[in-house]
């Protein structure tokens, strides 16, 4: 399952906007799509943060609780 568009989509942005805002690449945002969360670099995760409006920690508890 793809946690990143999903819980993109439901906080109002894509991962192009993370990757443009952000200064993220955006193949950097799709490789970590496909890998298990535990498993995202923590640039991904503040990025992602940053484009919500939330902390990191918010962000990784909201993406642990989509995975259960």
């Amino acid at each position: 399952m793809d946690y990143l568009k999903e819980y993109l989509e439901e906080n109002g942005t894509t991962q192009y906007k993370v990757s443009k805002n952000q200064k993220v690449p955006f193949t950097t945002l799709s490789d970590a799509s496909r890998k298990p969360i535990e498993n995202w670099k923590v640039k991904i995760i503040i990025a992602i943060a940053n484009e919500v409006n939330k902390t990191a920690g918010q962000v990784l508890d909201e993406l642990n609780a989509m995975d259960k």
